[in-house]
């Protein structure tokens, strides 16, 4: 996995380095919020790296998912939350 993990980062990366995330402003979009699980690696990731600030957002999302959200970004964005999220 971590092989391929390296191919496409290279592939995708065209030779370029990984942007620099210190003290910088993070738009991290997903197409939806379940479970936050994906959206959570991300703002990780994102922290790991030094964002200065993290926005979640998503067009869809669980009501109770955008809120528990709140404790991971600094700025939280569900366009439509609607109940039940099918």
């Amino acid at each position: 996995e971590e092989k391929e993990l390296l191919r496409r980062e290279h592939l995708y990366r065209d030779g370029r380095p990984p942007p620099q995330l210190n003290g910088r402003t993070i738009i991290l979009v997903d197409d939806g919020l379940a479970t936050g699980s994906t959206m959570r690696a991300g703002i990780k990731a994102l922290r790991k790296n030094h964002a200065a600030h993290i926005v979640a957002a998503v067009p869809v999302g669980s009501p109770d998912t955008c809120d528990a959200m709140r404790a991971d970004a600094d700025e939280v964005v569900c366009a439509t939350t609607p109940e039940p999220l099918l």
